[in-house]
Formats: C-alpha cells, structure tokens, sequence
C-alpha cells in the first residue's frame, strides 16, 4: 500500500467544505459565446486594468490612403489575470514552436523575412518575484 503522503491527489483550488478540486469543473459554451479573428492586436493599461485590443486590418482604405484597422473586441483584466494569461500565452507558443517550429515574423515593413524569422520574439514569462 503506498504511502499516502505520495499519493497523487487532485488538487483543491479553494479552501473549506466547498473546495472544487481538478477533474470536477466543466467548461461550457455560452448561449451567447462568439468568435473573432483578429491580425492585430494592441496593449494598454492603467493603474487597476490592462485592456487588450484584438483588431482586423482591412487593408489601405482608397479614399482616405489610410490603413483602415477595425477593433473587434476589448478585453479588460486585472493584472493578476493578464499575468496568468501572459504565462499561458508565453507556454502555449514554446509548445507551437517545438510542434511546428519557428513563428513567422514580420520586419519592421510588414514584411516576412525569406528566413521566416525577422525578429526575435520573447515569449517565455520573465521570472516571478517571490
């Protein structure tokens, strides 16, 4: 019988009578869940938030010469949240590139390089501070 101090066991994410522990959530589609598809995305924040803008490029608009970007969606998170989503993101991309390897990078133009790779892109977290 094995000892049960190294027995694998779900872990509980919160405290008390009512702990969910892994294997015990279930993520569903919302009846209101929607899509985008975005080629372009902006960061800001501010004190309490980080907004993350995810837009589509149209393209040159003919009439005006000016490059025509529509904002899709907003999202608005608390930093503690952008964090996680930063780690995520950061371990989702070292998983892409080590199935299908180096992501394609524009230049400064726009451009993709003949190399694939224009510029060196960080996405691995830097380290916490404990």
């Amino acid at each position: 019988m094995p000892d049960e101090s190294t027995t694998d066991k779900p872990e509980s994410t919160s405290q008390g009578a009512n702990a969910i522990t892994e294997g015990e959530v279930e993520f569903l589609p919302g009846a209101t869940r929607q899509m985008y598809y975005a080629n372009h995305g902006q960061v800001s924040l501010s004190l309490f938030e980080i907004q993350l803008l995810l837009n589509f490029v149209q393209g040159v608009n003919p009439k005006t010469r000016k490059l025509s970007i529509v904002n899709h969606l907003t999202v608005i998170l608390a930093p503690e949240l952008a964090a996680a989503v930063y780690k995520a993101l950061g371990n989702a991309l070292t998983n892409y590139e080590k199935q299908f390897g180096p992501l394609r990078q524009p230049d400064i133009t726009g451009r993709i390089s003949e190399t694939g790779r224009a510029t060196e892109v960080p996405h691995d977290p830097p380290p916490t501070e404990s």
